[in-house]
């Protein structure tokens, strides 16, 4: 899990750009191409500029009125996943 205390950042080689509902990324290292949309388009956005997690989960539990937890746990998962294709960074 990632602590509530880490700041999350989009990653140096992200290129995005919103669509309607969604959001289309690029990592200008590989040259790959993702969209994603809704939540994970407003959690990117809150990501430019660089979020405390317990902030970014604060706001995404107030905005979609969901358990604090379950919020915490999906935004993680997301974040991980982000980080790990290298799009996001945590500090």
């Amino acid at each position: 899990m990632i602590a509530d205390t880490a700041i999350i950042s989009r990653g140096d080689t992200a290129l995005s750009s919103r669509v309607e509902d969604s959001v289309v990324m690029m990592d200008i290292e590989s040259g790959n191409y993702y969209e994603i949309d809704t939540t994970a388009a407003q959690i990117w956005e809150m990501i430019d500029p660089p979020i405390a997690f317990s902030e970014l989960c604060g706001s995404l539990g107030e905005r979609y009125q969901v358990d604090a937890e379950q919020c915490r746990l999906e935004t993680a998962q997301f974040i991980e996943k982000l980080q790990a294709l290298g799009l996001a960074k945590l500090s």
